[in-house]
């Protein structure tokens, strides 16, 4: 069967569906960062994005030791993010400067966690969660997949409800709150990752089932959580159309995965697009669709300007995309064959 997996020549599925769900969680994430409210009243934006690339990242068939995988994969994520967090810090010591301010007028100690500009976050504590993540993927490997699936799924959804309670008490905000608000993201991208070993499509889409059904009861009856986190409901959310991605093979047009490869740069570049936006326009008087569509468009237009420039200050690979398996920046460099 073509989903089959053996020792040494694992490969990964075709999911061509998450190239659509990275769109998905791209714009919902420029929608809450634009106008400080959700997509669909609800923030799984990250959640998703967080839960597919580590999804994939757990499934990775690759013959690599555990310090190669963590240098390959955190270099995917850490290396654009320092470039951009430069040119923001560039550009606030300019604003500043205009203003008659010190260049240093905004400087602040969390920087060393966030980067440039706060809406990057995420990306040091994707790099960060790759540790974890590759530890877990090693245990996970010597089981079943359903153990492994079943494991994993029962103690992300613990973590969901253990995280919520967590944050009901005052913590620093970086990177002690943000990053522990989306850890449970580890074990959730684990069972998903797990259930792609399975023997056939049968056998993994029950796992799946299985694993979005936790996720909503996790969010029903979770004691924990609530605005403003609500951390619960986010996964309750994102979960299940995570699992959607990873067990429907759904054929995409091309244009879909051409534009899921920009996502990665759309989440580096957009805060930079809002800024002037805002900074021009009086934003906040326009349609909240409006506003987020347009960053999310001028956003895209500007990664692939970068790229027709030849410009990877946003990103680390080069040429088509052939391989639907990767996430992000770290999106395969092979090139269709003619």
């Amino acid at each position: 069967m073509a989903n089959v997996r053996t020792a040494g020549t694992e490969s990964r599925l075709d999911l061509p569906l998450l190239d659509a769900l990275r769109i998905l969680a791209s714009v919902a994430v420029v929608r809450h960062h634009m106008r400080v409210d959700y997509l669909f009243g609800v923030g799984f934006g990250l959640p998703l994005f967080l839960v597919v690339m580590f999804g994939l990242a757990a499934s990775s068939s690759k013959p690599e030791t555990f310090g190669q995988f963590t240098r390959r994969k955190a270099s995917y994520l850490l290396v654009p993010w320092l470039r951009w967090s430069a040119i923001y810090v560039v550009v606030l010591a300019a604003v500043d400067v205009a203003k008659g301010l010190s260049p240093w007028h905004r400087f602040e100690g969390d920087m060393i966690f966030y980067g440039g500009n706060p809406f990057l976050w995420f990306l040091p504590f994707a790099a960060a969660a790759l540790f974890p993540l590759r530890a877990l993927q090693g245990v996970a490997a010597r089981w079943s997949p359903i153990r492994a699936t079943v494991v994993a799924s029962a103690v992300a959804a613990v973590a969901t409800a253990a995280v919520a309670w967590a944050l009901t008490f005052r913590m620093p905000d970086f990177p002690v709150r943000a990053w522990l608000r989306v850890s449970p993201a580890i074990f959730w991208g684990l069972a998903l990752a797990q259930s792609t070993r399975a023997r056939d499509d049968g056998q993994r889409a029950l796992l799946l089932a299985g694993v979005a059904l936790l996720a909503i009861l996790t969010g029903a009856l979770s004691p924990f959580g609530g605005p403003p986190e609500d951390l619960p409901r986010r996964f309750a959310f994102a979960i299940p159309i995570a699992c959607v991605g990873f067990g429907w093979r759904l054929a995409v047009p091309d244009v879909v995965r051409r534009v899921a490869t920009a996502t990665f740069g759309i989440y580096l570049v957009h805060p930079l697009i809002g800024k002037i936006l805002g900074t021009v326009f009086d934003v906040f008087s326009w349609p909240a669709w409006l506003h987020t569509a347009l960053v999310w468009c001028l956003a895209l237009a500007s990664v692939w300007a970068l790229r027709a420039l030849g410009v990877r200050w946003h990103e680390l690979f080069t040429g088509r995309v052939s391989n639907p398996d990767a996430t992000g920046p770290e999106l395969a460099v092979e090139k269709r064959a003619a």
